[in-house]
């Protein structure tokens, strides 16, 4: 098992399931399912994080309120400049459409 509430996934259906499997498993042991924080490890093998702001939109629909961004090779400090800070710009649009699963993210 991997840390509580961490999805290491490759799409939001696998989330989805994962997520239904996590709750039945609360059930099951009579464990509060919303007071797991979920978190997923985001990987774009193209390291442009395109979509990123889109992908994140659906995750946080199933209620992931946190994303690991793994950075490819390389200079990490470069990277970061060149894609993070427009995909941290993109997903301040989120708030908007899903203010709980922004404003969660922000607490940890």
């Amino acid at each position: 098992m991997v840390a509580e509430g961490d999805l290491f996934v490759s799409s939001p259906d696998e989330v989805a399931h994962k997520l239904r499997v996590l709750r039945d498993h609360c059930d099951d042991v009579g464990r509060d399912y919303a007071a797991i924080r979920k978190t997923v490890l985001y990987m774009d093998p193209s390291g442009t994080l395109d979509g990123f702001a889109e992908a994140m939109a659906e995750y946080a629909e199933l209620g992931i309120g946190e994303a690991i961004v793994a950075t490819p090779g390389g200079a990490p400090d470069q990277w970061i400049e060149r894609h993070v800070a427009p995909a941290a710009r993109a997903l301040a649009g989120l708030e908007q459409h899903h203010p709980a699963a922004v404003s969660d993210a922000g607490t940890s």
